[in-house]
């Protein structure tokens, strides 16, 4: 026969057990563009609207300045068959472009440019 305090004891280490498992949560770790999300862009827009397009604001945003800045793969954005295959890869994705997008002080989009991402030398 059991005791009331054995089977406390029981599921105690059960729930602890359990409880222990871990979770790994999905981090948003970027966007992924696509050439004909970032085409759709065009002067006048709203920033909820590019935001809208291209899957949400930044990652990195920089407090002093109205604009926007996107790093992205080359390949990653003329093909998405690409992108999701890579996104399963091991090795963390480099960015090799750059998109800036230009906003006025009403919130509207004055210019975008796509260019190569250099990143800063470390001299």
């Amino acid at each position: 026969m059991r005791y009331p305090t054995q089977n406390a004891t029981l599921i105690l280490m059960f729930v602890f057990i359990i409880s222990s498992c871990i979770y790994k949560p999905a981090i948003k770790q970027g966007h992924i563009l696509y050439l004909n999300d970032i085409e759709k862009v065009q002067v006048g827009m709203t920033k909820a609207e590019v935001e809208y397009l291209l899957n949400g604001k930044p990652i990195v945003t920089v407090n002093y300045s109205n604009d926007y800045v996107y790093l992205f793969k080359e390949e990653n954005y003329h093909n998405p068959n690409i992108a999701r295959e890579s996104s399963r890869t091991t090795y963390p994705q480099v960015p090799d472009k750059k998109l800036t997008i230009y906003f006025d002080y009403n919130d509207t989009v004055t210019d975008k440019i796509i260019e190569d991402f250099v990143y800063p030398s470390e001299d």
